[in-house]
């Protein structure tokens, strides 16, 4: 688990510095980030995508214990966005218990 989150904050630094704009195309390095909002069999979930290549896939509920799928496709699409706007502007792409509380994300 340690490793995955290490390779994640890798890949983002990478990103942050190769990408400027949130769901707009950069057209000097042909980057976009975006996200795709997807229903599972448990719930919903979110891909980011950077440069239309899925750079999270995240099934689970972000920074709560379990596995626990967001119960509405609003709650997946809010956390998905807060993740986009972390990147655009440079920081870690990390969720925590507050930021679900503040966006009424039910966990």
């Amino acid at each position: 688990y340690v490793f995955y989150v290490a390779a994640i904050l890798c890949v983002a630094a990478v990103v942050i510095a190769c990408s400027s704009k949130k769901s707009v195309p950069d057209h000097k390095n042909m980057l976009s980030v975006e996200a795709a909002v997807f229903d599972s069999a448990a719930g919903w979930g979110y891909n980011i995508l950077v440069g239309h290549k899925v750079f999270i896939h995240q099934e689970h509920i972000p920074a709560v214990e379990g596995n626990r799928t967001f119960a509405t496709q609003d709650d997946a699409q809010n956390t998905a966005n807060l993740v986009i706007y972390k990147i655009v502007h440079g920081h870690l792409p990390a969720v925590t218990v507050k930021e679900l509380d503040s966006l009424h994300i039910r966990h």
